[in-house]
């Protein structure tokens, strides 16, 4: 990846409460996926592929 397409850092922290963060907290410990998120990660994950071979 060339210095100008790498993307910047965003540090923006947020601060859950009440019964966001109960429910923010009952995902991290028990996380989902949608059939929509099932099929960006491995259209994420072929896309990736194809630019590591790019490299090579």
């Amino acid at each position: 990846m060339t210095e100008e397409r790498k993307g910047e850092y965003i540090n923006q922290p947020f601060i859950l409460e009440g019964e966001d963060a109960i429910a923010f907290d009952e995902y991290l410990k028990n996380p989902t996926i949608t059939e929509e998120g099932i099929i960006m990660v491995k259209e994420s994950i072929r896309i990736g592929k194809r630019l590591l071979c790019q490299q090579e």
